[in-house]
């Protein structure tokens, strides 16, 4: 059984009745798409003056001006042209009946899947890049992946891999922008995984970010997929149960670096990591690089100064600097860091001078400080101490800093100040119920 397209059908029905009335009304038109305009009223009047037609026969029909006695056959004022079965032939045009035609493939009505954008493969390519010049095409993107961190783009790419993978297991259409129905399944996921309610903003974050940059509508913002971020808040957010690194804490740290250390120069080496972090509250990210990109820190050898009385540090981009201005801290030697200062100046007189990486952090053979080998270290120091590695993280020392900072009675701006704290977010760092000895 053939299945007609109706679109086919009714196109073709449109097609006769308007060249129909373009040859009844004896005129043409600048071009065959355009409507055609009202009869005058003369041939309205004609028209109704015209004597109805008579049916003599099954197969005859009789007109004002002729009778068609052939089987199956009828005039155009008789009934529509479009039920006829046969074409019919007036002043030289053939109007093709829209009925008679062979079966296609491409006039079946079948239902086919409309070819679909996925997401971009890399985070910051462009969904479409037809309008961007060929020569300008790598600097566009130099450009976008300038104006976010690489930490940044590699969470956001994260979020894009398990959205991904969330449409892969459900077999939904990799459409993109992806619909709100598809947001919403996706955050019900996450949930149900148990991902943690920051880990679910980040992801959606990286959605947002790769849906404006196409320069569509983003879905993000609409009402419902808030509301269930607000209710994954509520429903999934986990207490931070990091341990801070107090002073006390971090001179018997510095002790057992002896016993976990290679040598001397790696005990100065991790000595002096943890003495910058906790005394200049540090992100371990600014003094140290990660394996994929060795020249990611921003705390080169030419930006430390060090003195008997004081030490100065320029740090480059950072996470609440992404356009590299610089921020300049000053460490006054006092009582309280005489081992920051200790530690620093033995260390910079056994750093190697010609190395591969700028950093100020290195070991012996020129290779810089990773993250990996700063959190194993810890670990190996708070395991020697017969403390719980699993709630010290490397951001404890940034998190004992102020808390130290609090209970010696520091004014909250002063805290501020130091650890390049823009709001009150420095308040959930402070800890003094956690404080461990």
């Amino acid at each position: 059984m053939i299945i007609i397209n109706y679109v086919y059908v009714k196109h073709k029905l449109h097609s006769c009745l308007f060249y129909r009335n373009m040859l009844r009304a004896k005129r043409t038109t600048k071009s065959p798409y355009a409507r055609p305009g009202r009869a005058p009223a003369a041939t309205k009047k004609a028209k109704a003056s015209r004597p109805p037609s008579t049916v003599t026969q099954p197969n005859q029909v009789t007109t004002a001006t002729s009778t068609v006695t052939q089987p199956n056959q009828v005039t155009p004022d008789a009934i529509p042209l479009a039920l006829s079965n046969q074409p019919t032939t007036s002043s030289g045009i053939d109007i093709p009946d829209p009925l008679e035609f062979e079966a296609s493939p491409t006039m079946l009505s079948t239902v086919a899947k409309v070819q679909e954008a996925g997401p971009p493969c890399r985070l910051l390519s462009l969904p479409s890049s037809s309008g961007i010049l060929e020569p300008f095409e790598q600097e566009v993107e130099q450009l976008l992946s300038a104006s976010v961190s690489h930490n940044t783009q590699e969470i956001y790419q994260k979020g894009l891999d398990s959205f991904a993978q969330f449409r892969k297991k459900f077999n939904l259409t990799e459409v993109w922008p992806p619909p709100i129905d598809q947001l919403i399944n996706y955050i019900a996921y996450l949930s149900s995984k148990g991902t943690t309610y920051s880990t679910a903003k980040t992801y959606l974050a990286g959605l947002s970010f790769n849906i404006k940059l196409g320069n569509f509508p983003d879905p993000c913002q609409f009402f419902i997929v808030k509301k269930m971020l607000n209710g994954f808040k509520q429903l999934k957010h986990r207490k931070d149960s990091r341990s801070p690194i107090t002073f006390p804490l971090l001179v018997k740290l510095i002790d057992s670096l002896q016993h976990v250390c290679r040598n001397y120069y790696e005990k100065l080496l991790f000595s002096s990591a943890y003495g910058l972090a906790f005394f200049a509250l540090l992100r371990v990210g600014e003094i140290t690089t990660t394996r994929a990109n060795t020249h990611s820190s921003p705390l080169s050898i030419e930006n430390v100064s060090i003195s008997q009385s004081s030490i100065q540090i320029t740090l480059g981009k950072t996470k609440t600097d992404q356009h590299g201005k610089g921020t300049t801290m000053h460490i006054n030697s006092t009582k309280h860091n005489q081992v920051l200062f200790h530690n620093l100046l033995e260390y910079a007189t056994h750093r190697p001078s010609q190395t591969q990486t700028s950093q100020f952090l290195c070991h012996m053979d020129g290779s810089p400080l990773t993250y990996y080998q700063f959190n194993q270290i810890l670990k190996k120091a708070l395991s020697f101490l017969k403390l719980d590695i699993s709630t010290f993280k490397s951001h404890s020392f940034r998190i004992g800093a102020a808390t130290s900072l609090y209970m010696q009675g520091t004014p909250e701006q002063e805290i501020k100040t130091m650890g390049r704290w823009k709001s009150n977010a420095f308040k959930s760092y402070v800890r003094p119920n956690t404080v461990v000895l």
